[in-house]
């Protein structure tokens, strides 16, 4: 089991995995989200939300897998994702935490139907952690 994927039948891109590894590492090292969440900071009733952009939105979605366990609560908003980020299988796991946004006429939903859901809103004030890849 790594970062959340048992090997069986759960799978995503090893590239979006490599990365996102150095990504949680980073947090984890720096303890961003344990001093954002700590007792004493004023966010720590909010409720935690990654996003990404393109391929920022793939590591958004695996990270998302990783932080999960941690953050029961975590919502992740992918803008515009590639569209083989995780097999059906690890799809069908994230659904309920995993909104993917997609442009009427982005290429990138055409790659593959996996892990496409189109959402018109966000109702939250969240935290976010925002990674670019432009």
């Amino acid at each position: 089991k790594v970062c959340g994927f048992a090997g069986e039948k759960h799978f995503c891109h090893a590239g979006f995995l490599t990365r996102c590894k150095w990504l949680y590492n980073d947090i984890k090292e720096k303890k961003i989200l344990k001093t954002l969440f700590s007792d004493s900071s004023p966010y720590k009733d909010y409720p935690l939300i990654v996003c990404g952009h393109s391929l920022g939105a793939g590591c958004a979605c695996v990270l998302s897998v990783m932080l999960r366990p941690m953050y029961h609560s975590l919502k992740c908003f992918a803008y515009c994702p590639p569209g083989a980020v995780f097999n059906e299988d690890m799809c069908k796991i994230c659904d309920h935490f995993i909104t993917c946004i997609v442009r009427q006429d982005d290429l990138s939903k055409y790659q593959t139907n996996v892990c496409l859901l189109l959402c018109s809103y966000i109702r939250t004030n969240p935290v976010c952690i925002l990674y670019s890849t432009q």
